[in-house]
């Protein structure tokens, strides 16, 4: 979908059950506001047919009347599609320019809105989710330390078994043979280790080498700010933040 007035981004949370959709939209200050509520109905009328539990969030720069409020056709989109707007107070200067809205079957709770430290003129909209996630299973894995293992002492176990003084005759039951023999060789120079492990979590690789870089150096800045709490260390990680 492509829309002239905002652009989005469109996250599907699958860990959790059931699932749901979260829908990050920031408006164009230039755009007619008419055109743009036009479009966000549209859009919200297309995600509304694949996923029935929704968050739609964003700087939608449509503030209302008051600081406590948005602008009413906004208000009147919002309303429309069964959603709840949790933003209740000014998020830029004394606006109302952020939207946390969501519908009736996703709970939402201890929205906050914070100044983050003053890394933007923008403040954070915070939130809590609740959602029932899936918990990865342990799984039962087996392994053996070979690296280490006595060969000699292996060797002198085949060697001693049946595979060297009663081989048996036909391909078929002389390969069971082995495999069982060299099984109970095993056992002895290197038993079987059970443990138990969480599967690993998904892999980031979409991510390049620079913006994990640059992620790193960004929580480092951040560590470094919040405790010296000095403004040229403020500074420094805002600079990193918006670059």
């Amino acid at each position: 979908m492509s829309f002239k007035t905002f652009e989005y981004q469109l996250v599907r949370v699958t860990s959790a059950r059931p699932a749901f959709t979260i829908a990050n939209v920031y408006r164009l200050p230039s755009t007619p506001v008419s055109s743009f509520y036009n479009e966000l109905a549209d859009f919200l009328s297309t995600i509304g047919s694949i996923s029935d539990r929704l968050i739609v969030c964003g700087d939608l720069n449509c503030p209302g009347p008051d600081s406590s409020s948005v602008d009413p056709g906004l208000a009147a989109v919002i309303d429309e599609f069964g959603l709840t707007q949790h933003v209740c107070s000014p998020t830029r200067n004394n606006n109302l320019l952020h939207m946390f809205a969501s519908d009736s079957s996703v709970s939402v709770s201890d929205v906050r809105i914070d100044d983050a430290g003053l890394m933007s003129d923008h403040r954070l909209v915070a939130a809590k989710v609740s959602a029932s996630v899936v918990a990865r299973r342990a799984i039962l894995t087996e392994s053996r330390c070979i690296k280490d293992i006595n060969t000699a002492e292996f060797e002198r176990l085949l060697r001693e078994s049946s595979v060297f003084t009663a081989p048996s005759s036909t391909v078929n039951s002389f390969a069971d043979q082995i495999e069982a023999y060299v099984v109970e060789a095993l056992d002895k120079v290197a038993p079987l280790r059970r443990r138990r492990r969480r599967p690993s979590k998904p892999a980031t690789r979409w991510l390049s080498k620079d913006a994990v870089d640059a992620k790193r150096q960004r929580r480092r800045l951040e560590r470094v700010w919040k405790r010296s709490r000095n403004d040229n260390d403020r500074l420094a990680y805002q600079l990193l933040s918006s670059g």
